[in-house]
């Protein structure tokens, strides 16, 4: 069973008032996870838009459009590039693969005695 994981990473530099604490920092903030793939891209593209109604964005334009199995497993938009603030956020979606332990116990020992044949 495949669901969709939406998280949000925003990156910023912090000074703290005794220097002790101070450098990069990241908050992630999960949007949720989703049966659906179309539904994990519109709410991404909901949370984007509103991030561009509280931070000037250089390029715009940018949308979580499903077209195919994701590579390696996650769409991923980076700001980075084209954010002009001393911060940045980073959008990902990515597929969550739901097994039983047991399933993958058993994998991973086959593999091994293929291996080991």
């Amino acid at each position: 069973m495949e669901k969709y994981l939406v998280n949000i990473r925003f990156n910023y530099f912090d000074i703290s008032s005794d220097d002790r604490n101070s450098g990069a920092r990241y908050e992630v903030v999960t949007l949720g996870v989703y049966d659906d793939i179309n539904v994990a891209c519109k709410e991404a593209d909901k949370a984007l838009e509103m991030i561009k109604s509280k931070v000037d964005v250089i390029r715009d334009g940018d949308k979580f459009i499903f077209s195919g199995r994701f590579f390696p497993d996650y769409v991923y938009i980076d700001t980075g590039a084209y954010i002009n603030k001393p911060y940045n956020f980073e959008c990902e979606i990515k597929t969550l693969n739901y097994q039983s332990v047991s399933d993958v116990i058993d994998n991973i020992k086959n593999a091994a005695e293929r291996r080991n044949a």
